[in-house]
């Protein structure tokens, strides 16, 4: 059974306009599948509740890793929580892949 979208943000602020126009360049979004907006670094996508989520990936003395971030209800970009360390590029890559859609 499909699910129709019920939630919007009540207020278009600079965080939800840049999140719309990013969503605008997508045909057919898939919930929860990632869609790149800077070259593999940085990725956007909507989860299951239809709230936007930017994911960026990070790297320091341990590896690498991605930050994930929430667009809350009041339109602010929060930190939401951090996918693991990846010692191995090849690790982040095949974790990324799982998780976007190849046009």
């Amino acid at each position: 059974m499909a699910t129709c979208k019920t939630w919007y943000y009540p207020q278009d602020n600079k965080y939800v306009i840049q999140f719309k126009k990013l969503f605008s360049q997508v045909d057919n979004i898939t919930i929860n599948q990632w869609y790149s907006i800077d070259n593999g670094i940085t990725y956007i996508y909507e989860n299951d509740k239809f709230y936007y989520h930017m994911a960026t990936v990070k790297k320091n003395q341990l590896g690498y890793y991605i930050e994930d971030y929430v667009l809350t209800r009041k339109g602010e970009l929060k930190y939401n929580k951090e996918f693991g360390y990846f010692k191995a590029k090849e690790e982040l890559i095949e974790v990324i892949k799982q998780n976007t859609l190849v046009a």
